[in-house]
């Protein structure tokens, strides 16, 4: 998977989760001890992606780390296709995995998909 890069859409508050996310995003929220982004990029990088890009908008002065960002800066007004958009610079001529913020797989899902 050396040409794919991964997308992370990690824009959104989750309001949903109400009072959970008033001072992080969604992402950040804790499963078995780590962030759901941290699940995420374990599971891309075992399955040998190494290029990925977390779209911020929400509190996006969190999202940092080994990883590379696009901000969102309309989120409050968007949708998941515009962060999808701001991405799109990014791909070059790349492959493109992309992942909502909130979904936990391993790296076995990761590489059937790529198949």
């Amino acid at each position: 998977m050396s040409n794919t890069m991964a997308v992370i859409l990690a824009a959104g508050r989750g309001s949903r989760m109400r009072d959970l996310t008033a001072e992080k995003p969604k992402c950040l929220l804790p499963l078995a001890g780590r962030s759901l982004l941290h699940w995420q990029l374990t599971g891309l990088r075992a399955a040998g992606l190494e290029d990925i890009t977390v779209v911020r908008g929400y509190h996006a002065e969190l999202l940092t780390g080994d990883f590379a960002t696009v901000d969102n800066l309309r989120w409050e007004s968007t949708n998941m296709v515009r962060s999808l958009l701001c991405a799109l610079p990014t791909l070059g001529e790349a492959n493109m995995l992309v992942a909502y913020s909130d979904i936990v797989y391993k790296a076995e899902h990761v590489a059937k998909l790529s198949q």
